[in-house]
């Protein structure tokens, strides 16, 4: 179901490193910043800026009103965190080890550890980015009634693909499952982090695009082309959970799960 929600709206990623998510943000950025200082007083034409803020509206998401209302309600806030975030998901990005196991049992054993270093990442409460919080605290969503079935939901997966993992190795392995995912466990959990970051990036451009449009008095834009329903925290914690979606680049990078 994340998958979904997130396909509606999000282009895929190209690659995990976030790299393609950073240029993006700051493009979009730049286009903001541009739309609300130069187009308002170029020759005196305040609808070169109003087609700005409106381009700018296009590329982000049908977010939820509660959502957007917990992002800063700053605009120069929403700038500097987003430029923060940018710097965040530019950085490098070590390349995902591969699991052990059989062969045939590789795309199996990559599945169950990327779920289960996104779960592991949900609920250690070290390393949350205190700055990237004040958008999306995806801790907390986690601890709602909709965000814990999420979550029951994603474990419940991950034990079924557990007992089917241990049922198909059998006697091919004198080690246990998570003894053979151990390395990509571990990378999966910050993925989820730099995932996160991403969303937060969205959510600040919404905001951004909603604070643009309240300055040029016109109404805000209920999202991207063709939405079909408003994103809240649950669903965005379900995206994240789901794994198959990244933001920022231009082709398809499914990450299983």
């Amino acid at each position: 179901a994340g998958a979904k929600i997130a396909e509606q709206y999000f282009r895929p990623a190209a690659t995990a490193a976030g790299g393609d998510s950073a240029k993006e943000i700051k493009a979009i950025s730049t286009s903001a910043a541009t739309s609300s200082t130069s187009g308002a007083h170029a020759n005196g034409n305040p609808a070169g800026k109003r087609r700005n803020g409106q381009e700018l509206a296009q590329r982000f998401p049908g977010f939820s009103v509660e959502l957007l209302a917990k992002a800063p309600a700053q605009l120069q806030t929403c700038r500097s965190l987003l430029l923060f975030l940018e710097k965040k998901l530019d950085e490098k990005v070590p390349e995902a080890p591969a699991v052990k196991g059989p062969e045939a049992l590789r795309t199996k054993l990559e599945r169950h550890a990327a779920l289960a270093g996104r779960l592991a990442s949900l609920v250690e409460k070290a390393g949350w980015d205190a700055r990237a919080k004040r958008v999306l605290d995806l801790a907390a969503t986690a601890q709602s009634v909709a965000g814990q079935a999420a979550v029951t939901a994603a474990q419940n997966k991950l034990s079924v693909s557990e007992a089917e993992l241990r049922k198909e190795l059998g006697d091919q392995s004198e080690t246990d499952v998570e003894a053979l995912v151990t390395d990509r466990k571990v990378w999966e959990k910050a993925k989820l982090r730099r995932d996160w970051l991403s969303w937060c990036a969205k959510l600040l451009q919404a905001r951004e695009a909603g604070l643009l449009a309240e300055a040029e008095g016109r109404p805000a834009e209920t999202g991207a082309a063709g939405a079909k329903k408003l994103l809240g925290a649950a669903e965005v914690l379900q995206a994240l959970l789901s794994g198959e979606m990244q933001l920022g680049g231009q082709a398809a990078a499914r990450v299983t799960g």
